[in-house]
């Protein structure tokens, strides 16, 4: 993990960019959300160390996020028209724009060089942003700054959907 300089820094960086008021306790967390593979960190069992698993989660809690709204917005579309507005929200280059404009590349730890990532690393930090707030402050607070940090960065049309 970084020094405690680097900590500090990204600790600021979290709280300042992101609206977020980290707790000293939990900052580790947060570090661990923009830990990039390449740094190639290990847990005391040989476990990797690095924002993947906190993707995975933070995927499935924005999905939560939209589906909830969706559904209690839209009373009379069918499934299949609720499904496809989901996915057309949800969709890999939508993260990945959003997460571009959030500036999420910024905070990532890495060992290699940020241009050499893909374009889906943006999704994937914002992903396993939301992820970690889920594990930090549960469920109401990650929709909480879902729809009032991320959700600007949408496009009008498709923010219109779920406000």
């Amino acid at each position: 993990m970084p020094d405690k300089n680097n900590t500090r820094k990204l600790k600021r960086l979290l709280n300042k960019k992101l609206g977020l008021r980290i707790n000293s306790s939990v900052v580790g967390l947060y570090i661990l959300a923009f830990t990039h593979g390449s740094k190639n960190i290990r847990d005391n069992n040989g476990h990797k160390l690095n924002f993947e698993r906190l993707e995975f989660l933070g995927d499935s809690v924005i999905k939560l996020i939209v589906t909830e709204v969706l559904h209690n917005q839209s009373r009379n579309w069918s499934k299949a028209e609720t499904t496809n507005l989901r996915s057309l929200i949800i969709c890999r280059s939508h993260l990945n724009l959003v997460g571009q404009k959030m500036c999420l590349i910024e905070l990532v730890q890495t060992s290699t060089s940020v241009p050499s990532f893909g374009e889906d690393i943006h999704g994937n930090l914002l992903e396993s942003l939301i992820g970690t707030i889920f594990i930090d402050l549960g469920y109401n607070q990650s929709k909480k700054y879902f729809l009032e940090h991320v959700l600007k960065f949408y496009s009008p049309h498709h923010s219109s959907l779920l406000l």
